[in-house]
């Protein structure tokens, strides 16, 4: 044989042709590749029936929208057990507790779930007021106002908080704030009247109570009892001399008022 046969590419069929896989390959991969497909599929499978079973944080946001506050209670507390540090869970005991009259052991929930949303806030506030702990109540409103600065329902119950502690000066402070929202004006000038009524001020106290009566003449919008409203202006009027024009109100007054108050003046 010449050399040059021996370099002649040769024409004999290959029984295992390169690139093409031999049958029990290409099976080991379909088995390969099914296996993965069923471990993904009980994976999944697995998961869904954990959160179903398990999801206990879910099962309290259910049972909280349907009202059902112990069930929620209960599923939140669940939750906790495995995320002590849980803030959702903390909230949704908090808001369960709120609901259910717990007012203390709601606020130790409400501590471990802070920063709160306005309305869970005004929650918080309100528990502390019903706990009578007017010094947290106040905290937590003027948190709100950092947060929320014109928020009308945390300005009247602070300075409904102010008022039963005698603030007076704070409660002028609160008057001016609410005076800034145009629809408050009534409530503003109500305020602004009890805090220089009670500080000594008949002057800007009468001008306040005027005011209100201009804005709100038969007082539907005014928060006072008529009665006191009217015994306030009145003895203002009579410090400063105006004995007349108080007659005229307390007149004006008992004509839907027999208050004993009222006929003494």
């Amino acid at each position: 044989m010449s050399a040059s046969a021996s370099f002649q590419p040769s024409t004999a069929t290959d029984s295992s042709p390169v690139g093409r896989p031999l049958p029990g390959r290409r099976l080991r991969r379909l088995l390969g590749t099914g296996l993965f497909a069923a471990v993904v599929a009980f994976a999944l499978g697995s998961a869904a029936w954990f959160m179903a079973r398990f999801d206990s944080l879910g099962r309290a946001a259910a049972a909280y929208e349907r009202h059902q506050y112990r069930s929620a209670l209960k599923a939140a507390r669940d939750h906790l057990k495995w995320f002590p540090g849980d803030g959702r869970s903390s909230l949704m005991a908090a808001r369960c507790l709120t609901r259910l009259g717990r007012a203390a052991e709601a606020e130790e929930c409400y501590q471990r779930a802070a920063p709160l949303g306005l309305d869970d806030a005004q929650e918080r506030a309100f528990g502390l007021l019903s706990l009578n702990n007017p010094v947290a109540a106040t905290a937590v409103y003027e948190e709100i106002l950092s947060r929320w600065p014109r928020d009308v329902l945390a300005l009247k119950r602070l300075a409904a908080v102010r008022m039963g502690r005698r603030q007076w000066r704070d409660v002028l402070k609160l008057a001016d704030r609410l005076a800034t929202i145009p629809s408050e004006e009534v409530a503003s000038q109500t305020m602004a009247g009890i805090g220089h009524h009670e500080l000594k001020h008949p002057e800007q106290a009468v001008i306040a109570g005027l005011r209100v009566l201009e804005l709100d003449r038969e007082l539907k919008r005014m928060p006072l009892p008529p009665s006191l409203f009217f015994n306030n202006l009145a003895l203002d009027l009579i410090a400063l001399g105006r004995t007349d024009e108080a007659r005229l109100h307390l007149i004006r007054a008992m004509g839907s008022s027999r208050g004993a108050g009222l006929l003494e003046l």
